[in-house]
């Protein structure tokens, strides 16, 4: 069957020669594809783009992982204690940034092994903290991600950043101020609590109940992202 290129004033027979035939093949699909205003095909816009033109935010993973017992009435979280600035000495959920050729899931799950010695744990996405300020070093935003294990059998060990690993045992209650969210660790000798306040046209927030010149709690935003966790754990 004879091949037609007629919108480019050009025809082919089958047994005209091969270098004819892919110089049409190529004129004809270039004919059909797309182009910007600037005339250029996806495929000759990606080969010059250059990504380092534009500013990129950096991207994070955080880790909520929750022991639970059999009665749900004792719960408890892995935590960090950071080595390394920014907050270094604070508490926090283990994470960190994720690399060029993996995944989110992929770096959750790394991030947690490199940590706290921690594997093969099945991650749930929880939410994502986007807050412009919430990271001192520069633009991050971090996706965090949730678990539900029994932590009687699974060994921890601090590894990377992390200075400590520990379980804290975390539990939300209600006074006549509000709500409350407290931490404590008979482990690491440790015990802080956050008010969560909700101001109008705003998201929670936590607010420390201790002196934080004197204590160290946990770091970035991850009273908030505990407070989510919570929610999230006693709506399964």
């Amino acid at each position: 069957m004879p091949l037609d290129y007629k919108r480019q004033g050009i025809w082919c027979q089958e047994k005209c020669c091969v270098k004819i035939k892919k110089m049409c093949t190529a004129e004809w699909r270039k004919g059909m594809e797309l182009v910007d205003k600037n005339g250029l095909t996806e495929a000759e816009f990606l080969k010059d783009y250059r990504p380092r033109d534009y500013e990129r935010p950096s991207v994070t993973v955080d880790m909520l992982i929750f022991a639970v017992d059999n009665r749900g009435e004792n719960v408890r979280l892995l935590l960090i204690k950071r080595k390394n600035h920014p907050f270094l000495g604070c508490w926090a959920l283990p994470g960190g940034f994720v690399e060029m050729g993996e995944s989110l899931r992929e770096a959750a799950a790394r991030e947690l092994e490199e940590e706290t010695a921690v594997k093969g744990m099945y991650l749930e996405q929880l939410y994502t903290f986007g807050e412009v300020e919430r990271d001192p070093r520069t633009r991050i935003i971090s996706v965090a991600y949730i678990a539900v294990v029994d932590g009687n059998g699974l060994k921890i060990q601090a590894g990377d950043d992390a200075a400590r690993a520990a379980w804290f045992r975390v539990w939300k209650e209600t006074d006549e101020d509000g709500e409350r969210i407290s931490l404590e660790s008979d482990e690491a000798g440790v015990c802080f609590s956050y008010r969560v306040e909700k101001h109008e046209g705003q998201e929670y927030q936590c607010r420390p109940l201790f002196d934080t010149a004197a204590e160290r709690g946990l770091a970035f935003d991850h009273a908030e992202a505990v407070r989510m966790g919570l929610d999230r754990l006693f709506s399964m």
